[in-house]
């Protein structure tokens, strides 16, 4: 393999055989975050901030946290963050009632 040359940051190539230079396309997984940035330094988003997802009313959720946006309600990441929903935060709402416990 020949001498390493950079296209672009998503386009590595380098001289091959005969002069030839060959190049790559650099595949982006998806990022594990809702609050990427395009650094011109790397081909793929960065998540300078870590992996979180999308909660009610447009709240950034830090994967491990919980954000309640409601007394009742508790959402957060999902442990898996993989496959279509992977950036929408889960939540669950509690009940609570005003009835008083009857015990006979």
């Amino acid at each position: 393999m020949g001498d390493s040359i950079r296209k672009s940051a998503c386009e590595p190539c380098y001289c091959g055989h005969n002069g030839h230079i060959n190049c790559a396309i650099v595949d982006c997984f998806f990022t594990l975050c809702v609050d990427s940035v395009h650094d011109p330094d790397h081909c793929c988003p960065q998540c300078p901030n870590g992996s979180n997802c999308m909660g009610p009313n447009n709240t950034i959720i830090k994967k491990g946290e919980t954000y309640q946006p409601d007394p009742l309600t508790t959402c957060e990441c999902p442990q898996n963050q993989f496959g279509f929903h992977a950036n929408k935060a889960i939540c669950a709402q509690s009940l609570v009632t005003d009835a008083p416990l009857v015990v006979s």
